[in-house]
């Protein structure tokens, strides 16, 4: 999307208007490795899971569903 011509490669930036802050920002971590303790609450996996499945971002939404099942991000 970055490269591909469209509005959001012009100018170098993503709007993303159907989520709040904090659960973009978690998404982002996320993908980026940082390991944030606070990551891992019901709230917050099930607006990860909503956002990875609207974004298609596959490891996120393994370990938000994985969490939301158990209840536990640490078992898989």
């Amino acid at each position: 999307m970055i490269e591909s011509g469209m509005q959001e490669s012009k100018e170098s930036k993503v709007t993303i208007i159907d989520f709040n802050f904090e659960t973009v920002e978690k998404a982002v971590k996320f993908c980026y490795g940082f390991e944030d303790p606070n990551l891992w609450s019901i709230d917050n996996a099930v607006n990860l899971l909503q956002f990875a499945d609207k974004y298609d971002i596959k490891d996120l939404k393994s370990f938000s569903e994985t969490f939301n099942f158990h209840g536990n991000f640490f078992i898989l």
